[in-house]
């Protein structure tokens, strides 16, 4: 089999195995889609391909990247077909094209089975929550990132963090919708993980799922990777042993982070660290203690 037989046989067994039958001449049924990098958040492990604040704060206006008409096109004349949408940015919430792709797909294909899209639930505006209000709760899937709390969440995101509790308190009552709530794990968030997981279960009531799964190892510099084998151990260990269910919290993967080596990218980091500390107008060296260890080699 060639490369794109073989994904679709792969796309038949794992994506769609309630619905058997694909052939290699199928329409498309799985769109992810990225119509832009607006974002007014400027994480620290994130860069300006990713982040229209970024490209400002770098000097980088030709990474502002938005898709052409002719492509919005081209994504309208599929969506009757799909059975699973995924709009990811940038922050999809932040670009008004994502607005017209679910406003076509209610026209189209209401019934799609799955809608998924992946924010930081910074700002959900009204126009978006009365067209995401057309289709049935059980057809989406919502993913907030939202990593640490209070100055750290400052820090490592770039906003405010009662600004987000609050617009996801009011999308909860506004739509009735509930989401799973995605902490990303660098070397700023590792330590007081289990603090955050507790502190978010009192701050989200409309969180229905906790996700702990995704580990930045690129860039190595932001990485919690960084910190030495023993530390990172005494940061896990508490986690995997908390006593909640696996399907409330999703800590997979965690017990197999491993130690890049201490001093590997040392001075990266220090010149990372102080570098946002000056952007944000914050030393996260005193909200994460630990970080002075790892500073200091």
């Amino acid at each position: 089999l060639d490369g794109f037989s073989t994904e679709m046989h792969i796309m038949n067994d794992w994506k769609f195995h309630e619905k058997q039958g694909y052939d290699d001449t199928v329409d498309l049924k799985f769109l992810e889609v990225t119509t832009s990098n607006i974002c007014k958040q400027s994480c620290v492990m994130c860069g300006s391909w990713y982040s229209s604040t970024h490209a400002k704060l770098e000097n980088k206006p030709e990474d502002i990247s938005f898709l052409t008409n002719d492509q919005m096109e081209m994504i309208y004349e599929v969506l009757p077909g799909l059975d699973y949408i995924c709009l990811k940015g940038g922050e999809p919430f932040a670009d008004h094209n994502n607005l017209k792709i679910l406003k076509r797909l209610h026209e189209c294909n209401p019934n799609i089975k799955k809608i998924i899209i992946v924010s930081n639930g910074q700002n959900i505006s009204k126009t978006f929550k009365d067209v995401l209000t057309k289709f049935n709760a059980d057809q989406f899937n919502f993913a907030f990132s939202v990593d640490g709390v209070d100055e750290i969440y400052k820090w490592q995101r770039g906003s405010d963090y009662k600004r987000t509790v609050k617009t996801l308190a009011d999308f909860h009552n506004d739509t009735g919708f509930t989401y799973v709530l995605v902490s990303t794990i660098t070397a700023y968030t590792l330590p007081s993980l289990l603090q955050t997981y507790e502190r978010h279960l009192e701050d989200f009531p409309g969180m229905h799922h906790y996700a702990s799964t995704n580990v930045v190892w690129n860039p190595a510099h932001t990485s919690c990777m960084q910190y030495t084998q023993d530390d990172i151990d005494r940061f896990v260990e508490p986690i995997i042993r908390y006593d909640v269910p696996k399907h409330e919290w999703n800590r997979q993967g965690l017990e197999s982070i491993k130690s890049f080596g201490h001093d590997i990218n040392l001075e990266m980091f220090k010149q990372h660290t102080e570098k946002w500390n000056n952007i944000r107008k914050l030393n996260i060296y005193d909200h994460v203690p630990e970080l002075t260890k790892l500073a200091n080699g």
